[in-house]
């Protein structure tokens, strides 16, 4: 299920945001340990980037930067990264950590 993942780009309170949602339901019996490890994978990242709703059941991926991030100097190298980073990053946390999610859901 983690092979095509959605995402929207959201401009709210001066910031652009990529989220991600996680292609599953968690059910409420795994809600406590998918929400433990999303926090343990934020730990180790520079940023926390997952998302857990404990009164929806959902999880998700989301990163942003400031809306000036992608509009100041549109010809410089790191505007230019950072417009690709916002279309993919979300999408690719999600991915690269899915197997993790896909474990505990399982119930591995």
């Amino acid at each position: 299920v983690f092979d095509a993942l959605d995402y929207a780009l959201i401009v709210r309170d001066g910031r652009v945001s990529d989220v991600c949602p996680a292609p599953v339901e968690i059910p409420e019996d795994k809600l406590a340990e998918v929400a433990d490890a999303a926090m343990r994978l934020n730990q180790v990242m520079r940023c926390g980037l997952f998302r857990v709703d404990f009164d929806n059941g959902k999880l998700w991926c989301q990163y942003s930067v400031p809306v000036s991030a992608l509009t100041e100097n549109a010809d410089s190298e790191r505007t230019r990264f950072n417009r690709a980073s916002i279309r993919v990053m979300a999408a690719a946390v999600m991915a690269k950590n899915s197997e993790a999610f896909s474990k505990i859901l399982k119930g591995e």
